[in-house]
């Protein structure tokens, strides 16, 4: 796990849940220190396999299986994702 995983995934503070969707289950979502003011949220998608996305501003802007939910948090906050 690198450096911008750890710090964020360290400070996981739930939010609570949301419907974000019609064809997701039910979100939980974390403010977990993400950049841009990013928002994680663990979810299992229409087919039932579990997800986490980074939404920010009501809008998904990346997502992946749970299994590599810190790849996904470590490349959000490095910056390699735009």
């Amino acid at each position: 796990m690198g450096k911008h995983t750890e710090k964020a995934l360290q400070n996981k503070r739930f939010l609570g849940t949301e419907k974000a969707n019609e064809l997701d289950g039910l979100h939980k979502v974390y403010d977990c220190d993400l950049r841009d003011g990013g928002l994680l949220h663990e979810f299992r998608n229409h087919a039932g396999i579990p997800y986490a996305a980074i939404y920010r501003n009501g809008r998904e802007e990346y997502s992946h299986e749970i299994r590599y939910e810190e790849d996904m948090v470590e490349c959000w906050n490095s910056k390699m994702h735009v």
